[in-house]
């Protein structure tokens, strides 16, 4: 009676069975579970079938085969680990970077909003804007770190680096010292958000 399996078959059923169990490699080859059992009895004895179904001995050359076909297996399955694993990550962080970017939306409409409504009633304007303006520096600051760029604002020898952080400077040295100019500066941006 001919066997079902080749030579090869047996033999990378037999290494993935090596490299991991019986149950494996009968799923990964079609191969029952009994068969592969067998199979690795009758390995173990240093015997395999031909297929005329005379013992022969395949020792050395079965189990130098085995080995390779094992290592391969071995390899193919920490690579197919590898990508699986990638794209759980990437699919992940793409998820985590829509809801970041939604939040920041928000953030933004919810920024807007405050500004255009300015402060309250029974709040300094002076205090509230102040209070603004750090809230604006805190968002560009995480911005900055969150991007790679410097956190700090970067002097040398004195002066500011650029005209933006000149101007920040500036415009938080006048606030800071005069309600009047601060209620102006209010005043001026919701004239230009105002459609």
């Amino acid at each position: 009676m001919a066997s079902r399996w080749t030579e090869e078959e047996k033999i990378k059923t037999l290494a993935i069975a090596r490299a991991s169990s019986a149950t494996e490699a009968s799923k990964q080859t079609g191969v029952p579970r009994g068969t592969v059992l067998t199979w690795m009895r009758i390995n173990q004895d240093d015997q395999s079938i031909n297929q005329d179904g005379q013992s022969v001995n395949h020792s050395k050359k079965a189990t130098k085969k085995i080995e390779v076909i094992a290592q391969q297996a071995v390899e193919e399955a920490a690579m197919q680990a590898k990508e699986t694993v990638a794209k759980i990550v990437t699919d992940r962080s793409v998820e985590i970077a829509q809801k970041i970017f939604s939040l920041v939306e928000l953030a933004v409409e919810e920024s807007e909003r405050v500004l255009l409504a300015g402060p309250n009633e029974n709040e300094p304007r002076a205090a509230w804007l102040k209070a603004t303006i750090g809230a604006m520096h805190m968002g560009v600051d995480k911005t900055q770190l969150l991007t790679g760029k410097p956190t700090e604002r970067q002097e040398i020898q004195g002066e500011l680096k650029s005209v933006q952080e000149q101007h920040y400077h500036i415009i938080r040295e006048l606030v800071n010292q005069d309600d009047e100019i601060a209620d102006r500066f209010l005043n001026a941006f919701r004239e230009q958000r105002s459609p």
